[in-house]
């Protein structure tokens, strides 16, 4: 290490003759790096105001100045001295008073010339100063440049309004503004310059200004930027809500609460991260769902669904979805909006059955009214039918009430009412059975196979009758005044051989509490020709020139027909008739022959036949005298006998029915 004398006089500088060889080293190298640095910062400036006129002012003349004197320092001395401080400290060369002095010199002129270059920037900078306030006759101490943003900082603007922005500046004549969002996106406005101040106008605010905004303004080369920070929001409309498309009662049901978040839209949500949603019924929660931490910007619905089992007495409680949009140091209301839905639940039919008023007996000619009572959601549609009836009711109806005015007897009977809902495509029915109280009603009688027989056919006579209470039918037979009461069996009586005896009236007669009713009948039985007797006077043999008188007399119903015909080979003779009786007057012997006498009704007939035979006259007086006797003596016995049988025969009231028995027992 050299002495202190040596030291002083021929040391280089900055200490380079330090004995340590580190040192040494470690100093060559910083002065070879801030060489490097300097010379290619200094060279980098000088080139970048040459190259660009708007940097080409006095101030930054004085600037490339200094620039170049720092340069000859960092490209020529500072060299000189990493180089210098890796040789040994007794090199000769480091003793060299001419290179010493040239090195001296290089530093000396460097620093001489950037102190003076700064000095010079200064001074230019404070001349401009001093003419610009010259011009504006302010001083630069009163007034200076200074610019403003209002609404400062921050403001908050809802999507769909109008925001605008103002620059404003002071001290400064002719200002230029411009804006800019911080991440360079499009302003989403309109720009106003006028003198002193720019205003941004938003209109509508849509979330694409949901940015920071930058105002710059440079004023004679002074430039100065402020920002403000626009945040949005958009709760413009309640949340809606949506069920599945039917709700039936024991089926799950799905409840769906939305909120557009669809940023493009003046209706929709934003932030939509900040978006809460719930879902209660009545008061109780059923889901709630937070969106944070979604920052989508697509086209989106927001939405929290519940399912649940539907159940009767969910009918008519209230669903509400409630929506808020929490934003922490944001003033704005509503921050909570809701929407109210009253669940309904399609059920049913079910506890169907019909009322009846006054009651299911009633009486023929009150009204009835029958009502279809069901529980169904929507209500259900009523069909109302009777059993076992072909037409259709028609009665009058309307929606589920059968209305009858005036009931009558037919009216009786099974009604029946059907219901069904068209949503849940459910049936249900209920029946009931109504009794119209009456007197007999429908009442009957009939005579089988016809009130007219013949004798010994089968005769059934029958009572029917309708009614409510329960008819008692009674069935009588009349002739004259006696009057007899038939057994019956279920309102018939049945006769097996039909005699005239039977023929006669019959009379039904049918009974409630509430009335009665008679109908009757005549029977007849019909009778062939029956007992028939032929009495021939005075004889079958007579003379000629006497009268023969035949009376027939029979039994029948109805009354019988006679004819008395003579058989001719040439032709028939038929002889008229006059009560049962035939007369021939005047024979001759012409009048010999076979008669028959048919006796007939609608019934039958019977045939009698008689022979007559008529002899000459007798030729002796003598002999004439006692016929003449004997022919009045026949004939006044047989006028009364043939008066008797007129007499009986009118008084039995059978025309041309005689018996010679009883006609001989009144004449005894």
């Amino acid at each position: 290490m050299p002495n202190a004398s040596s030291w002083s006089v021929s040391s280089p500088l900055l200490l380079l003759w330090e004995d340590s060889s580190g040192t040494r080293i470690f100093l060559s190298l910083l002065y070879a790096v801030l060489a490097i640095s300097g010379t290619l910062s200094n060279v980098m400036v000088i080139y970048l105001v040459f190259s660009f006129k708007k940097l080409q002012t006095t101030s930054n003349a004085f600037i490339v100045n200094g620039c170049a004197a720092d340069l000859s320092v960092c490209a020529l001395w500072m060299p000189q001295e990493a180089v210098l401080g890796l040789l040994p400290p007794n090199s000769s060369s480091l003793r060299s008073a001419e290179y010493r002095l040239l090195r001296e010199g290089l530093l000396g002129l460097g620093l001489t010339v950037s102190l003076a270059s700064h000095l010079l920037v200064a001074f230019n900078r404070s001349l401009e100063c001093y003419a610009v306030e010259m011009r504006r006759q302010v001083f630069c101490s009163v007034k200076a440049f200074e610019m403003e943003v209002i609404p400062a900082v921050r403001v908050v603007a809802r999507i769909g309004e109008t925001l605008i922005l103002t620059c404003n500046t002071t001290g400064c004549a002719l200002p230029n503004f411009s804006w800019r969002t911080q991440m360079d996106y499009p302003l989403g406005g309109k720009v106003y310059n006028n003198k002193t101040y720019s205003t941004l106008t938003m209109s509508p605010v849509s979330a694409e200004n949901y940015n920071d905004y930058l105002c710059t303004v440079i004023c004679d080369k002074e430039k100065k930027e402020k920002s403000v920070k626009v945040e949005l929001y958009s709760f413009p409309s309640d949340p809606v809500i949506e069920t599945t498309a039917s709700l039936v009662v024991g089926e799950t049901a799905t409840v769906i609460c939305k909120v557009h978040a669809v940023i493009f839209e003046v209706h929709d949500v934003f932030p939509a991260d900040h978006l809460e949603l719930l879902l209660k019924k009545e008061e109780h929660i059923l889901h709630s769902k937070t969106f944070e931490g979604d920052i989508s910007t697509k086209t989106e619905t927001k939405t929290v669904a519940y399912s649940f089992n539907l159940a009767t007495e969910d009918n008519g409680k209230e669903i509400t979805c409630v929506a808020r949009l929490q934003i922490a140091g944001m003033d704005f209301e509503p921050k909570e909006r809701s929407t109210s839905l009253k669940l309904n639940a399609n059920f049913g039919p079910q506890n169907t059955f019909i009322n009846a008023s006054p009651g299911n007996l009633s009486m023929e000619g009150h009204s009835l009214k029958l009502t279809c009572v069901t529980e169904s959601n929507p209500p259900a549609q009523v069909f109302w039918r009777k059993h076992l009836a072909k037409e259709t009711i028609q009665h009058f109806v309307e929606n589920n009430v059968l209305s009858i005015p005036h009931a009558h007897f037919t009216d009786s009977g099974q009604y029946i009412c059907e219901v069904i809902n068209p949503v849940t495509n459910k049936t249900e029915k209920a029946s009931v059975n109504i009794v119209i109280q009456a007197p007999p009603k429908n009442t009957t009688l009939t005579v089988f196979p016809s009130s007219s027989v013949k004798e010994g056919e089968s005769v059934i006579i029958s009572c029917t009758a309708t009614g409510v209470p329960t008819v008692q039918i009674i069935l009588e037979k009349k002739i004259g005044d006696v009057i007899t009461t038939l057994k019956t069996e279920d309102g018939k009586y049945t006769i097996d051989k039909a005699q005239l005896k039977d023929a006669g009236k019959y009379e039904c007669t049918f009974t409630n509490k509430f009335g009665n009713h008679s109908l009757d009948v005549e029977l007849d039985v019909k009778v062939p020709p029956q007992n028939i007797t032929v009495l021939v006077y005075p004889s079958e043999n007579v003379k000629e020139g006497e009268n023969i008188t035949i009376v027939c007399s029979t039994y029948s119903n109805p009354p019988s027909q006679m004819i008395l015909k003579k058989v001719n080979q040439e032709r028939e003779i038929i002889l008229p008739v006059v009560n049962g009786t035939f007369t021939l007057y005047n024979v001759t012997k012409n009048d010999t022959g076979r008669y028959l006498l048919d006796v007939f009704n609608e019934v039958g007939n019977n045939i009698k036949v008689i022979e007559i035979a008529v002899v000459g006259k007798l030729e002796k007086p003598d002999q004439i005298l006692p016929l003449i006797i004997a022919f009045s003596c026949v004939t006044a016995v047989a006028i009364p006998v043939v008066a008797i049988l007129i007499y009986v025969s009118r008084k039995a009231k059978i025309n041309g029915s005689y018996s010679l028995v009883k006609a001989l027992r009144l004449k005894v």
